[in-house]
């Protein structure tokens, strides 16, 4: 999730930009989201994810690996399949992958 120039939360539409959170509900038009911002969540996996892995989201806010130079957005406490759901420690904008 990223905010946008009015204040409201809207979905980060581009790969490994930086974030502010991940959407923890599926609110309709003119609906409160509520959003994790720090701590243990849930997110829907857009790749193999392995504990201990950083990651960053991709274009359509799935979860993958953050690769060598990326900002990570958390770390991968259990690990999941592309599609299904994984846990992380969400530490927004935590730092470049080395």
């Amino acid at each position: 999730m990223d905010i946008n120039s009015s204040g409201n939360f809207v979905q980060q539409s581009a790969a490994g930009a930086a974030c502010v959170g991940v959407l923890q509900n599926n609110p309709g038009s003119g609906h409160e989201a509520t959003v994790a911002i720090a701590g243990e969540s849930k997110v829907v996996a857009g790749a193999t994810l392995s504990p201990g892995n950083r990651v960053q989201s991709n274009a359509s806010g799935q979860a993958i690996a953050a690769a060598s130079g990326d900002m990570a957005q958390g770390i991968v406490k259990q690990g999941a399949s592309s599609g299904n759901l994984a846990t992380i420690v969400l530490q927004p904008n935590s730092g470049q992958v080395n």
